[in-house]
């Protein structure tokens, strides 16, 4: 305790050359300044048996200026935790999110849709999906550049957000392939409506790296029940079943799409 050692000299020293107080004041002083050092002393090896020798440092400021070792330690204790909290946060959010786009990515749909069949054989609702992709966009990539295809990316990410209804979910699948998920569907017909504002959502004009596009998507479509009963297994069978129909119906589509400019 270097610190509270010092103050108790320096304390010592001040009133035995400052007084003319015979021998005896200045060993009371003395004595004092005895005790408070190994008052201090104590209290140090206190907080170090509670705290770790880490608290030598603010055991040494309770001697020197009155502060609480305990409450330093707390302090720094709940600070460390926020900011581990902070960054656990962050790293999860990089684990599901795709970083060109800002969409949840592959990771975030196969546990969104998990817990959305779940909840659809409690709740004895449907879930569907669309399944994606954009028309055409090698040749975005070959004849722009890549640059220019995160731009398109980008803008069909945007434009299937706000295309959706507030509780569905679009992610980025892969590539230029993308993924809405529909967690709560009751009507017939409902899956389908929300698959033609998706499929229109791109029907404009847009201008990417000084060329003007006109983009469009091709979008399969899959939706099931989920009993009651069902187990984690079967939902995770019925969540690959669900995606992989919704994909062989994209490229149905887009087949018949090809097959039909061929004939023209």
């Amino acid at each position: 305790m270097l610190a509270v050692g010092l103050l108790g000299v320096v304390l010592t020293s001040g009133c035995a050359l400052g007084s003319n107080a015979p021998g005896r004041a200045a060993g009371a002083v003395k004595d004092g300044a005895r005790r408070e050092t190994i008052g201090n002393v104590a209290s140090e090896n206190f907080t170090r048996q509670l705290y770790g020798s880490s608290a030598v440092g603010a055991a040494t400021l309770t001697g020197a200026a009155g502060v609480d070792p305990a409450g330093l330690v707390l302090a720094d204790v709940e600070d460390a935790e926020a900011d581990r909290a902070k960054l656990l946060q962050e790293a999860r959010h990089r684990a599901l999110h795709d970083p060109l786009t800002g969409l949840p990515n592959r990771r975030h749909l196969e546990e969104s849709l998990l817990a959305a069949l779940a909840r659809a054989g409690e709740q004895r609702n449907r879930v569907g999906v669309l399944f994606c992709d954009v028309n055409n966009f090698k040749r975005v990539n070959d004849t722009l550049g890549h640059a220019a295809g995160d731009q398109v990316l980008e803008h069909v990410a945007l434009m299937l957000s706000g295309a959706v209804r507030g509780a569905d979910t679009v992610t980025r699948y892969s590539g230029d392939e993308f993924v809405v998920l529909i967690p709560w569907l009751e009507h017939p017909g409902e899956l389908e409506a929300v698959a033609g504002r998706v499929q229109s959502c791109l029907a404009g004009a847009v201008t990417i790296a000084g060329s003007e596009l006109r983009l469009g998507m091709s979008v399969g479509q899959a939706e099931t029940a989920v009993r009651a009963d069902a187990a984690a297994a079967e939902h995770k069978e019925l969540a690959t079943a669900l995606l992989l129909a919704a994909d062989q119906d994209m490229y149905r589509i887009k087949t018949e799409m090809r097959g039909a400019v061929t004939a023209s």
